[in-house]
């Protein structure tokens, strides 16, 4: 999986790519997310559906904005394939799993959608992560 030559970098497989791609629909999706909620906490509607208080409401949106911030990290650290970033990758993607697990037993079915995607989504990048090839290419 090196460049014609044989002398360059593997090349990135498919599954990496995927991954990184989905790495950073999550980022965004965390971040502008976690935005949203902490802005609308105060909305009696949001509280009330949520049946938490705002504050519950404002720390789970900055707990989902700071996992957002280093997701948006990992993703780079993945697109430029440091060696770090898979580890890294790994520890934030088992967070975004617990972070979606803290919220479908905290919110229920009002969160239902987000949470089971978080979970997904988490859980597909850890699968085309380690699969052989992803390992090759950022052992190499």
């Amino acid at each position: 999986m090196s460049d014609l030559t044989g002398l360059g970098p593997p090349a990135r497989p498919t599954s990496v790519t995927v991954a990184v791609v989905l790495t950073w629909i999550a980022a965004v999706t965390d971040v502008v997310s976690s935005v949203a909620l902490f802005l609308l906490a105060g909305d009696a509607a949001v509280t009330g559906a949520l049946a938490a208080t705002r504050a519950e409401i404002q720390f789970f949106a900055l707990l989902s904005l700071v996992v957002g911030v280093v997701v948006v990290l990992v993703a780079l650290g993945l697109q430029t394939r440091g060696r770090w970033a898979l580890m890294a990758i790994t520890v934030v993607m088992l967070v975004r799993v617990g972070v979606g697990v803290y919220s479908l037993l905290r919110f229920g079915p009002h969160h239902l959608t987000g949470a089971v995607l978080t979970i997904v989504v988490a859980l597909l990048v850890l699968a085309l992560l380690w699969n052989g090839a992803s390992r090759r290419y950022f052992r190499a």
